[in-house]
């Protein structure tokens, strides 16, 4: 399929919308190595805990330009509560990982999560200032209809749940969600102060 699209368009730049590209490493090795020959740049996403220095050599053998991670939050106790199933020492290394290997790095993270107020986003810009990823995107926490906070608000102290799903769309434009002890100004605070902070110190992106 890219062979045909550098053929008949000369396509050469590449988005992978895998969200875990690397999740079996051997599946992914052996597609890195089958794209090597045909020069192209790619970006694209995986998780913290699905990279390593094999996968990251590969990656940036077949062109690989970028890689981006779902990070979301640098505190442990959020990780846990969100059912991460990665931790802040495999957010550090993945970084660390882009960085020995020459590919640039996207960190995503969140704002809004249960268990995270103001410590929490002092845990992110420490998280920055010391691992300090190439790229950057923070977003409002959006609670979806299925996940498991949208079923059961109670277990996660949710005390304002938006219904109104026009206001997802893609990012969420406004606090979809708060809890006891952090309502959603609270929250909206948060993000502003936690994306001014990062645009000031880490540039646009």
């Amino acid at each position: 399929e890219v062979e045909g699209l550098i053929q008949r368009w000369g396509v050469h730049h590449y988005r992978f919308y895998d969200e875990s590209l690397t999740l079996h490493k051997q599946r992914a090795l052996e597609l890195f190595k089958a794209l090597e020959p045909l020069k192209i740049h790619i970006r694209a996403h995986t998780r913290s805990d699905a990279w390593d220095d094999d996968l990251a050599a590969a990656f940036k053998g077949a062109g690989g330009a970028e890689m981006g991670f779902g990070l979301e939050a640098a505190s442990d106790s959020v990780l846990e509560k969100v059912r991460k199933q990665e931790t802040v020492a495999q957010h550090r290394e993945a970084v660390r990982v882009c960085k020995r290997n020459g590919v640039v790095c996207k960190a995503f993270f969140m704002v809004g999560l249960p268990g995270q107020r103001w410590p929490e986003i002092e845990d992110i810009k420490r998280f920055m200032v010391d691992e300090r990823p190439d790229k950057w995107i923070v977003s409002l926490f959006a609670c979806y209809p299925g996940s498991d906070i949208w079923l059961n608000p109670i277990d996660y102290a949710v005390t304002y749940l938006d219904h109104d799903l026009s206001h997802y769309w893609n990012f969420a434009t406004r606090p979809t969600v708060a809890y006891e002890g952090n309502p959603a100004e609270e929250i909206w605070k948060q993000y502003m102060d936690l994306k001014s902070w990062l645009e000031a110190n880490f540039g646009r992106h």
